[in-house]
Formats: C-alpha cells, sequence, structure tokens
C-alpha cells in the first residue's frame, strides 16, 4: 500500500512548469547567449507538454466515472500540437513578452 495516496491534481506539474518558466526568464533577463537559452526553452516546452498530457490523464480518469467532456480533451489535445510545434524563436518571444 502506498504511503501517500495518488494525486487527483496537476499540482506538481504546474509546479515544475513554473520553475522551468522562472529559469528560462532568469536567463533572457541576464541576457545569456542563445546556446545557453536554447536548453532551458526544450525544457520549458517539454514541462508544458507534461503539463497537459497530466490534464488529458485526469480527464480520462473522469471519463471512466462518466464526467467528462470531450471538447476540453480535444482543446487540450490541441494545445498540445500548438506547443510541440513550436519553434524555438517563438516560445523566447513569448517569454520575453511575460517578462
Amino acid at each position: 500500500m502506498p504511503i501517500y495516496p495518488p494525486r487527483s491534481e496537476t499540482i506538481k506539474k504546474e509546479e515544475q512548469l513554473t520553475k522551468r518558466k522562472e529559469a528560462l526568464q532568469g536567463a533572457i533577463r541576464k541576457e545569456f547567449t542563445l546556446a545557453k537559452i536554447k536548453p532551458l526553452i526544450e525544457k520549458f516546452r517539454l514541462a508544458q507538454i507534461s503539463l497537459l498530457k497530466a490534464q488529458i490523464h485526469l480527464l480520462q480518469d473522469k471519463n471512466f466515472a462518466k464526467k467528462v467532456d470531450n471538447r476540453k480533451a480535444s482543446t487540450i489535445e490541441s494545445k498540445m500540437k500548438m506547443w510541440e510545434s513550436m519553434s524555438s524563436q517563438d516560445i523566447l518571444s513569448i517569454i520575453t513578452k511575460s517578462i
């Protein structure tokens, strides 16, 4: 029997995404070279996709209990495809705007 109950929310993934975003914003503020920023961009992208996958997994669990709206799942999947297809420059411009 596990010590901790399974999570029913995406809190851990949200925290990971926040940490990745803060690290990327810090690198941009300190004006690191693009070679040093690119790995941080990829980590941010992967954290974003991981959060979206966790949200889909949560919806699938609710679907098992017959409480899900398929439009939400398709919206999340389209966001995931968008993040997968974004270039590093696009992500960099999005993060730069939020600073």
